[in-house]
């Protein structure tokens, strides 16, 4: 059986951040998100579905906008 895992790649040039950055970012955040870092130095991380609960999809998706939107300013 599969392991399925959410895979976010960072593209540092367009969003001035780099994997690491956002990955501190949501650890460090009101609420600790943590993430698999196996491939950081390629831009990307992975965050396991198995471990969120209803409704904490939308707040993981928030966090990644609010980074995201704070790094554009």
């Amino acid at each position: 059986m599969p392991i399925w895992r959410i895979r976010v790649r960072v593209n540092a040039s367009e969003l001035g951040l780099n994997a690491q950055d956002v990955e501190a970012q949501l650890r460090g955040g009101e609420i600790a998100i943590y993430a698999r870092k196996y491939q950081l130095h390629q831009g990307v991380f992975s965050l396991d579905p198995r471990t969120v609960a209803e409704g904490e999809m939308a707040l993981i998706v928030a966090r990644l906008r609010e980074i995201a939107e704070h790094a554009a300013d």
